[in-house]
């Protein structure tokens, strides 16, 4: 049995489609931020717009999103997997 990306079970697939989708939506905040050292959001989580104490912060938060993208992919991939192979039961005609 080859494991080619065919063959992989639903939830998978979208655990990987979620941390790409999540992993290019990082990128994008990290790399379009003029001041990355002043950002509003972590300025106003934490009352001080210190860089040493911002930064990390939003690393964080940048990583807890990219986990909370692939399990919701996962999630979705494992519901859709259940919906798909489910199997209708017939009722007998003799």
């Amino acid at each position: 049995m080859s494991m080619n990306w065919k063959n992989w079970p639903y939830w998978v697939k979208m655990l990987v489609v979620g941390f790409v989708v999540g992993f290019l939506t990082d990128s994008y905040i990290l790399f379009n931020q003029k001041d990355i050292f002043l950002i509003k959001p972590t300025c106003l989580a934490i009352g001080i717009c210190d860089p040493y104490v911002s930064l990390p912060l939003m690393y964080a938060t940048l990583a807890g999103f990219l986990i909370v993208c692939s399990l919701v992919g996962a999630f979705i991939g494992y519901l859709y997997g259940k919906i798909k192979n489910r199997k209708t039961r017939a009722i007998p005609l003799s």
